[in-house]
């Protein structure tokens, strides 16, 4: 495969998008089953990095994404919150380390 394929692809996989934008964001990807004070405490590091780095660009807070499978979310035992409670609980955690 050819480097002009693989540009060709990544321009059909992102025809259609609003353009990119100068801004960029900082990102975690969360179980949170269930979420613990080393998630914050990751979560107040990535703050604390995006104000000590303007030159950066990003973002003024980070993105955090919560991921939940079909199938893994049925397991109770390695995932006892519903996502909605996950969220939740990161909603109310956010409000407290405000």
């Amino acid at each position: 495969m050819s480097i002009e394929t693989n540009i060709t692809e990544e321009q059909e996989l992102f025809e259609g998008l609003p353009p990119m934008q100068k801004k960029r964001v900082a990102f975690m990807i969360l179980r949170g089953q269930p979420p613990t004070s080393g998630h914050y405490r990751v979560i107040n590091k990535m703050k604390e990095f995006i104000r000590k780095n303007p030159h950066l660009n990003l973002e003024a807070k980070p993105v955090v994404v919560i991921i939940a499978g079909e199938k893994s979310s049925l397991d109770k035992k390695k995932n006892p919150l519903q996502l909605m409670n996950v969220l939740l609980l990161c909603k109310h955690q956010a409000k407290q380390t405000v």
